[in-house]
């Protein structure tokens, strides 16, 4: 999210420094990540594969309901709340909000209703598993939830107030955790379906809480005043015009987003279906399923959370330098957010890559989870470029960019999934062809069309230095791996050992190399 801070004056009490509030939602992150994944490590052994299957159809339908009823607003609104920061007009912002709030809770509710009344139809129409009807009921109420609370963070990034946010997801994640192992446990004597349904119900509760402390944020703020008749009253006076603001802002940054969702959408139902064909039983077809996408996904993209902070912190520079024709800066700008992100994010892959049957059975019991990371990690490897690239392509006013690469690249993963996945002699393997195409494609495309837009040169200097790092490291943990197995049993001391010294002997190697000079 792109925000003009410069121009918010510092008269605002709930206003944080950039600086400040980075670091709070870069914390709050980390411990949604990590909790996250613990939830995901109880929910594995709860339910197992076919549960986690069960309870991943249901997330993408929902993710692109979500995106449609929210539309962008979250962006939009702290845009427009910093903007009228800067000029201390409280009427205009009370008039942004209430229509903010309208569209999105209308446009929520109509949609939950609207799901409700298709409950029958709607799992038959899409899922493989008609068990999945459960989780999809479950989820509904989710809807209204998270468009509300969409508005409501996107005044406080406007605000440049992060604590509110940062608090609600770690509370939310923490309340999850602990309902889905109460809730889950108690439901699985009902059947599998009904028990995953529980293990939505919990993310449902958990969104509910974090709605309730965004809530009482918001209220402690005491900007003005509000009734639902002022909400009526500004959508009659000045709905056309702010309701023309809003969109202006929010529509550049929908399509991208519409494009994912809906790509997650069909993912489930393609990949179920071809399993299908490919004559597996809805059973076995929900199972593997569950096991890419519950077990082996959270994994590989553990690095996302790194790049999305780097994107964050690197690249809101980049639009201004590109509007100034500063391009020198603005190439070393890019290539530090390239070198940072390889600097972080390959020694994971290399680290799961070798490590990665061990993991999964220590944290999901499940070697096979282990032997499909290992099938796709390396090109999987290169869409971690994809997020700061992305963002890159943005800061140049190549929005429109993104979303054609986005769409070419979810088009040719889809369809290599539904031809190839469908042969009874590929199976799973087909889906992991299908999905390694569309990472690498995306990467290929936004590299080439970032080159194509500012021609930058690639520092090789650097990323020799970075590889007989990365190498170094690699080798010290094969070795220590290899040297302690026989003297420690206990797999999570022993991982967690050879992590601990092969990140530390990382760590002197980009050191003694000026690394952390160059990059940070």
């Amino acid at each position: 999210m792109h925000l003009n801070h410069g121009q918010v004056e510092v008269t605002n009490v709930g206003k944080q420094s950039l600086l400040k509030g980075t670091i709070i939602l870069a914390v709050a992150a980390c411990y949604s990540k990590l909790i996250g994944f613990i939830n995901g490590i109880v929910l594995s052994r709860l339910l197992g594969p076919e549960g986690i299957g069960l309870a991943m159809m249901a997330m993408p339908i929902t993710g692109l309901l979500i995106a449609i009823t929210g539309f962008g607003l979250e962006v939009a609104v702290a845009n427009l709340v910093a903007e009228n920061n800067a000029t201390n007009n409280r009427t205009r912002l009370r008039h942004v909000l209430s229509i903010s709030f309208l569209i999105t809770g209308t446009l929520s509710i109509v949609t939950s209703l609207l799901l409700l009344g298709l409950i029958h139809y709607v799992p038959g129409l899409l899922f493989a598993d008609e068990r999945a009807i459960y989780t999809f009921t479950a989820i509904i109420p989710i809807i209204p939830i998270v468009a509300i609370s969409s508005i409501l963070k996107g005044y406080f990034h406007g605000k440049q107030y992060m604590s509110p946010g940062a608090f609600a997801s770690i509370l939310e994640q923490s309340v999850q955790l602990v309902v889905t192992y109460m809730l889950v446990q108690y439901l699985l004597p009902y059947g599998l379906g009904v028990a995953a349904a529980g293990a939505v119900i919990s993310m449902v509760i958990g969104e509910a809480i974090s709605l309730g402390v965004l809530i009482v944020a918001f209220n402690r703020q005491r900007e003005f005043k509000w009734r639902f008749f002022h909400i009526i009253r500004d959508l009659v006076r000045d709905g056309k015009q702010h309701t023309r603001d809003l969109i202006r802002v929010a529509l550049p940054n929908t399509g991208s987003h519409l494009v994912n969702s809906f790509a997650g959408v069909l993912l489930p139902i393609i990949i179920t279906h071809s399993f299908l064909t490919a004559g597996l039983t809805a059973e076995t077809a929900t199972e593997t399923y569950g096991l890419l996408m519950g077990y082996v996904m959270p994994l590989v993209f553990v690095p996302t959370f790194i790049t999305h902070s780097l994107s964050t912190n690197l690249l809101p520079s980049i639009s201004d330098l590109y509007a100034r024709r500063q391009f020198q800066q603005m190439y070393s700008n890019i290539n530090q957010v390239i070198n940072v992100t390889m600097m972080i994010c390959i020694p994971w892959a290399l680290f799961l890559y070798f490590f990665a049957t061990d993991l999964t059975s220590l944290f999901y019991h499940s070697e096979e989870a282990g032997l499909l990371i290992q099938k796709m990690i390396f090109c999987f490897m290169l869409s971690y470029l994809q997020i700061p690239l992305q963002a890159v392509l943005i800061g140049i006013g190549k929005s429109s960019v993104v979303l054609y690469n986005n769409l070419i690249a979810a088009f040719a993963s889809l369809v290599m999934i539904y031809f190839v996945a469908s042969q009874p002699s590929m199976g799973v393997n087909g889906v992991i062809l299908g999905l390694n195409l569309g990472e690498v494609l995306g990467t290929v495309l936004h590299f080439a069309s970032l080159y194509q837009a500012v021609r930058f040169p690639f520092s090789f200097a650097r990323f020799y230095k970075l590889l007989i790092a990365i190498v170094c490291m690699a080798s010290c943990a094969i070795f220590l791996y290899m040297t302690l197995d026989s003297y420690i049993s206990n797999g999570y001391v022993l991982l967690s050992s050879v992590l601990l010294v092969s990140a530390s002997f990382y760590m002197l190697l980009l050191h003694r190399f000026r690394l952390f000079k160059q990059e940070l």
